[in-house]
């Protein structure tokens, strides 16, 4: 059984991290300085909008190119490296800010209840344990295997997945369900869009996303600015590897990401599988910082935000959304002990 969890920027920051990009963003216009005219017209420009989000800037980005042509084109993605370049500065700060040491009990205590409890009472309704329940019980196989997709540039994800490799994960069980003697198994930990080290990427999902109506149309151009054909103008397979190891999954838990239409392919993936696999489930973690659980009605609210915001995003049909509808699970992060990935991980100063 292949039980895959889509990574998103809140991973980090529950590790502690500052990688808001609220946080990178001050960074980048202020102190990290630069005598072109074009990059410092681009500062500008963001700042001014004051995005709240990675997906919010991302699609931005697409929006930038209107004021461009195939004369100045090259200025945008000037722009985009220097932000890129600006941005694994930044990050390599970040990550030098964690500390491992003496953590690998506490690490492998909220890694081992993050995996094999993503989906207990306490954490999503009773129906949803129940749904989820009843595929463990009816895809009962001789290990389950955890695999990963990471959003994120940094390496604090493998880090921690390294120190719950040194012994073996327990089975996954819950009330009234005993497990066969399987095996608990960390799998594949894929970078779709690269690392500090190889390859960051930032963009947009596709030539529909440039405002340019000449630009979209350049096929060198949107190459350079769209996700997924850069992965495929370096060389590599990401995105094949990614889809592949998506479409084994028989349950995904998307944690930590934003539904932002500049990674649409992925929620269109996500759904194509939803409505294509039986007894496939789907759990998508929401930021909610407010929410309280006691309170019915802004549980009906949120849920029903997230899930319209999901078909929205995968392109779903109203008949395909009918069919899913009960194998689709919300859960939301409100910044307490109880969610997942929960560890700060950040030294102590002095």
């Amino acid at each position: 059984m292949n039980i895959l969890f889509m990574i998103g920027n809140g991973f980090d920051l529950n590790i502690g991290l500052q990688t808001r990009f609220s946080d990178f963003l001050p960074y980048y216009v202020k102190k990290a300085e630069s005598s072109d005219d074009a990059i410092n017209t681009f500062k500008n420009a963001i700042e001014k909008e004051g995005y709240e989000t990675w997906a919010d800037f991302e699609k931005q980005l697409g929006m930038y190119t209107k004021d461009f042509n195939s004369s100045t084109k090259h200025d945008v993605i000037l722009c985009r490296d220097n932000f890129v370049d600006e941005l694994i500065k930044y990050l390599r700060v970040q990550v030098n800010k964690v500390n491992f040491d003496g953590r690998d009990t506490d690490i492998r205590r909220v890694f081992v209840d993050s995996l094999t409890g993503f989906f207990r009472k306490n954490r999503l309704p009773e129906i949803s344990f129940a749904n989820i329940l009843q595929t463990f019980r009816l895809l009962r196989a001789s290990h389950y295997t955890y695999n990963f997709i990471t959003f994120n540039y940094t390496n604090i994800l493998e880090s921690c997945l390294n120190i719950i490799k040194k012994q073996t994960l327990p089975p996954i069980w819950h009330n009234n369900f005993t497990p066969i003697n399987v095996s608990s198994l960390i799998g594949e930990i894929l970078h779709i869009h690269g690392t500090l080290d190889d390859s960051v990427i930032v963009g947009i999902n596709g030539a529909t996303q440039i405002a340019n109506d000449e630009l979209s149309q350049d096929t060198d151009f949107v190459s350079r600015l769209a996700k997924p054909l850069m992965n495929k103008r370096i060389r590599n397979t990401k995105h094949e590897q990614g889809v592949k190891i998506l479409k084994s999954s028989d349950i995904i838990c998307v944690f930590g990401m934003s539904m932002g239409e500049t990674d649409a392919m992925w929620w269109q993936w996500i759904g194509y599988w939803l409505s294509q696999k039986e007894n496939s489930h789907l759990i998508i973690w929401d930021y909610a910082p407010h929410y309280q659980r006691g309170n019915p009605g802004p549980t009906m609210k949120y849920t029903d935000h997230v899930i319209s915001r999901f078909y929205r995003v995968a392109q779903m049909s109203m008949d395909t959304s009918a069919k899913v509808e009960n194998r689709i699970h919300v859960g939301f992060n409100n910044g307490s002990d109880n969610d997942l990935f929960k560890i700060n991980l950040i030294k102590v100063s002095d």
